[in-house]
């Protein structure tokens, strides 16, 4: 008989269950990452243009083919100019405010839905 003092370690059981956790982790952060990378893409994309804009007195269709340009340049195809909603200041100033979903298969009939907002304007410089 062996002492129950001397035995130490995980079973066989804790040693699964700690591996399916770390696997369903590993997968949430594979699946998540490249939404929050196409994100980062976005709003860098928002910034130039309201970098832009602070350079250049552009109009309101001008921000509108900015954008459209600079989505295409960047392959953003998630979301277009039209799910930006863009205000001109009195002084010449654009915000551009953005809200949208991202959802990517995780396994199964599990979904990952991953919401943004985004609020870019020149008193973020």
């Amino acid at each position: 008989m062996h002492n129950m003092r001397t035995q130490g370690g995980m079973s066989m059981m804790s040693l699964m269950l700690v591996l399916a956790v770390v696997v369903i982790f590993s997968l949430v952060a594979i699946k998540v990452t490249p939404i929050y990378l196409e994100n980062s893409q976005i709003v860098s994309a928002m910034k130039r243009l309201v970098e832009q804009s602070e350079q250049q007195d552009m109009s309101l269709k001008e921000v509108k083919n900015g954008l459209r340009s600079r989505f295409s340049i960047e392959n953003i195809r998630i979301i277009d100019d039209s799910d930006v909603e863009i205000e001109m200041g009195p002084d010449g100033s654009v915000s551009l405010y953005l809200f949208y979903e991202d959802r990517t298969r995780l396994f199964g009939n599990i979904d990952l839905i991953v919401t943004f907002e985004e609020e870019i304007g020149a008193s973020d410089y």
